[in-house]
C-alpha cells in the first residue's frame, strides 16, 4: 500500500533528477518515496525523528547515499524547518511528502510550514487519510482516531487554503 502511494505520486509527477524530494517520517510510504526517488533520479531529503543507528549505518553504506540527505528530529522544529527551506530554495521542483504523526494537529501545522516549499504542478502528499473513515476507537493505542487524524487536518486546511487542489477522491490524497 506505501508503495503504491509513493509511486503514482512520483510517477504522476514525472519524478527525474531535476526534482527534490521532501520526505517527513520514515514509515512505509516515506520510505518507499526515497527509495523509488532515488531510482528515479531525484535528490531525496528524509526526515524521521528517530533514524536508528543499524538503518542510518546500511544507508550511509548505500551507493545511492550521496543523493540521500537525513536529517533526524521532528518536522515542526524550528532547525528542520529552516534546513528544508534551505534545501527547497535549490530546487527546481519540490514534492512534499508528510507521513509523520498523523493527528490533527499535528499534521497541520506540518501543511502550513511546508505547503509554500511545494513547487507549482508538484504534489503534498498526505497518506493515512483513511482513518477518518473507520468506526471510532478502531485505532487502540494510537493517538489518532475519528475526528482527530490527517483527514480532519486536509480539510482544515483547505477551507484556510485555496493555492491546492485535491488530486485524487479515493485512496490516499495528494493535493496539487
Amino acid at each position: 500500500c506505501g508503495t503504491g502511494t509513493a509511486y503514482g505520486a512520483l510517477k504522476r509527477l514525472d519524478v527525474s533528477g531535476r526534482d527534490t524530494l521532501a520526505i517527513f517520517g520514515q514509515g512505509p510510504v516515506g520510505l518507499s518515496a526515497a527509495m523509488l526517488g532515488r531510482a528515479m533520479g531525484a535528490r531525496v531529503v528524509a526526515v524521521d525523528i528517530d533514524i536508528r543507528k543499524h538503518n542510518r549505518t546500511l544507508i550511509e553504506q548505500h551507493p545511492m547515499h550521496e543523493r540521500i540527505t537525513m536529517l533526524e528530529g521532528s518536522s515542526i522544529d524550528p532547525g528542520i524547518i529552516k534546513q528544508m527551506s534551505g534545501f527547497a530554495s535549490e530546487a527546481k521542483v519540490v514534492m512534499v511528502f508528510l507521513d509523520s504523526a498523523h493527528t490533527h494537529d499535528h499534521v497541520l501545522q506540518e501543511m502550513r510550514l511546508y505547503s509554500p516549499l511545494v513547487t507549482i504542478g508538484s504534489y503534498l502528499v498526505l497518506p493515512d487519510t483513511f482513518v477518518e473513515l473507520f468506526p471510532k476507537g478502531h485505532y487502540k493505542g494510537k493517538p489518532v482516531d475519528v475526528g482527530n487524524n490527517a483527514m480532519t487536518a486536509l480539510k482544515a486546511f483547505m477551507a484556510e487554503d485555496d493555492r491546492f487542489v485535491i488530486a485524487q477522491e479515493r485512496g490516499p490524497l495528494a493535493l496539487a
